[in-house]
């Protein structure tokens, strides 16, 4: 779960500040100037509220952001013991400045994220997926992004991975895209081997 808030808070800076982008025209010799934008005082609105976006809460802390959430079994207590505002889904989507989703992907679920949804999201706004692929229609997206209406992306979980070379969404500069890297930290993987271990050795005792 840590591992995954990392990378969320990762991607929510990237985007805002255009690091990756910004490092790759520096390589190529040029110096561009880039107006970024902060956090602070931002409204972060999370799409399901339970462990790893908890942990994302408390990292955004630091970063003084509003942070609205919504999940299907609101935990209203532990929200306002961090100093969430639990709300409606149409609430989050049309106040935040940055929405990142976590939930898990099911029938119901199924390309939440599509063409109506994007268009009811704040014009300029952003969107992270460090979820599951399924949750977002990509081409819609994409459409979003191109349009302009989007001010950027950040997705590390897709329907179809790899991603094959004519995937609309490769060909947004606002985008950012990486293998469903959310779990690979050395941390995680020692943590999950360990717990796996015990957990072993308790059926076997």
């Amino acid at each position: 779960s840590n591992s995954v808030a990392e990378l969320t808070i990762c991607l929510m800076l990237d985007l805002l500040r255009q690091v990756v982008p910004l490092h790759c025209k520096v390589e190529k010799g040029l110096w561009p100037r880039y107006m970024g934008t902060e956090i602070k005082n931002k409204t972060v609105g999370l799409i399901g509220f339970g462990a790893i976006a908890r942990l994302v809460v408390k990292k955004l802390k630091a970063f003084d952001a509003k942070i609205l959430a919504y999940d299907m079994y609101p935990n209203e207590e532990l929200a306002r013991n961090l100093g969430v505002e639990l709300t409606d889904f149409e609430t989050v989507i049309q106040n935040s400045d940055i929405i990142s989703v976590h939930i898990p992907a099911t029938s119901e679920t199924y390309h939440l994220f599509g063409k109506d949804v994007f268009r009811r999201m704040k014009e300029g706004a952003y969107f992270v997926n460090t979820a599951r692929g399924a949750l977002a229609d990509l081409d819609a997206l994409a459409d979003s992004l191109s349009s302009g209406h989007l001010a950027g992306a950040a997705i590390d979980a897709f329907e179809k991975e790899p991603l094959s070379e004519d995937t609309p969404i490769l060909k947004c500069e606002n985008v950012i895209l990486t293998p469903h890297t959310g779990e690979e930290t050395k941390e995680a993987y020692y943590n999950i081997s360990m717990k796996t271990a015990g957990d072993i050795v308790k059926v076997c005792k």
